[in-house]
Parts: C-alpha cells; sequence; structure tokens
C-alpha cells in the first residue's frame, strides 16, 4: 500500500470521528444526518471500487 492510499484512509477515519462525535452532540434531525454522511461515503467509495475492478 503506498503512502498516498494510507493518508486517504486516515483522513477518512479522522472524518468519521469527526462525524461519531458530532452525532452525540447534535439534535435530533442534525445527528441523523450527521450519522448519515459516513454510511453515504462508503456506499460511493463501495462503488467505485466495484467499477473499477476488473471483469
Amino acid at each position: 500500500m503506498d503512502v498516498t492510499a494510507l493518508s486517504q484512509m486516515r483522513s477518512g477515519h479522522l472524518l468519521m470521528a469527526v462525524c461519531y462525535v458530532l452525532y452525540y452532540r447534535l439534535g435530533p434531525l442534525p445527528s441523523f444526518v450527521d450519522g448519515c454522511v459516513p454510511l453515504a461515503l462508503i456506499g460511493i467509495i463501495s462503488a467505485v471500487v466495484v467499477v473499477c475492478l476488473p471483469a
């Protein structure tokens, strides 16, 4: 794994941790939206990986 991939993984984990902390500090609707952000990002990343896999 190269350095760029590692730094992207670390920034992704950092974003997930920020969303996790904010989730418990926000009101009901904003915390719901904040909880959906990591799920949406994982879905997008998964779709990109599937498209990039060789047939």
